[in-house]
């Protein structure tokens, strides 16, 4: 494990599955739980300038914010989360991804085990929440890549 900056962390978790079926060796990127859960704690709607949407309150303002992540064009679809449960780290940035690709529903993996996701996210000017995600909707979330 490798330490970026004070608040991020990448860490090589060998190889993960495809939803191909494959096995490829990814370097997850980690956010910063400290702060997540601070703005779980005060209630916060976070606000990014960078953010695709709602005035910059949209759902990847978390992501932005906690993950030290890149404007959205350049975010990825990584690996399915349901089938790679055991293999990714808490606090990874997540997305559902629909059939034009990510949807609103973006976030940072809390908690993965038996077809449930539990993730911490926000909606269009929303507060920050942890929301239970079960199949089949649980089919449907990827960690996120970021290209730079």
């Amino acid at each position: 494990s490798t330490t970026s900056d004070p608040t991020t962390q990448n860490s090589d978790h060998g190889a993960l599955r495809t939803t191909q079926g494959t096995e490829r060796r990814v370097v997850q990127h980690t956010c910063n739980k400290l702060g997540l859960l601070l703005d779980l704690a005060m209630g916060q709607s976070l606000h990014q300038q960078s953010a695709k949407g709602c005035g910059g309150n949209s759902s990847d303002a978390v992501v932005i914010k906690h993950c030290q992540a890149p404007s959205f064009s350049q975010w990825r679809k990584g690996f399915e989360v349901i089938s790679n449960c055991s293999r990714i780290n808490y606090y990874t940035p997540v997305a559902e991804w629909g059939s034009q690709g990510f949807t609103d529903n973006i976030g940072v993996i809390t908690f993965c085990h038996n077809g449930l996701i539990e993730m911490m996210s926000q909606k269009c000017g929303g507060q920050m929440i942890v929301r239970n995600i079960t199949a089949p909707a649980s089919n449907a979330i990827f960690t996120v890549d970021f290209v730079v």
